[in-house]
């Protein structure tokens, strides 16, 4: 079985099964990182595609613009790389008009979370 491998372009992370590796760089030198990197060469991983969750202080279209820019330039090097993972219940009507092929929707879906219970813990002697 093989493990999978995304770039998360906004926060400039690889994800890589279950590690996760920060780089603070810009996203086109990421994206020679991503293709050079273990996580292209390694057996048994396979570069799956990118995933981006849009900034806050920015439009949503215009960082989902942008990762489908890159996402285009990570298939010319690496054709199965093709995932796109974006867009959240509150941006994916942009997500999805920019080429998202996965979306987080637990809020449509599910609702919203209730608040954490928080309960106070035996103090340990």
């Amino acid at each position: 079985m093989s493990g999978q491998a995304a770039f998360n372009a906004s926060s400039r992370s690889i994800f890589a099964g279950r590690r996760r590796t920060t780089a603070a760089a810009a996203p086109h030198p990421m994206l020679c990182w991503a293709s050079r990197s273990l996580i292209a060469e390694a057996e048994g991983l396979e570069l799956g595609g990118l995933m981006a969750v849009a900034p806050l202080e920015e439009s949503p279209l215009q960082a989902f613009e942008r990762l489908a820019e890159l996402s285009q330039r990570l298939q010319e090097e690496h054709p199965t790389a093709a995932a796109i993972s974006a867009g959240m219940s509150q941006d994916l009507e942009e997500a999805i008009q920019c080429g998202a092929t996965h979306l987080r929707i637990g809020r449509d879906v599910l609702g919203e979370r209730p608040a954490p219970v928080r309960s106070s813990s035996p103090t340990r002697e």
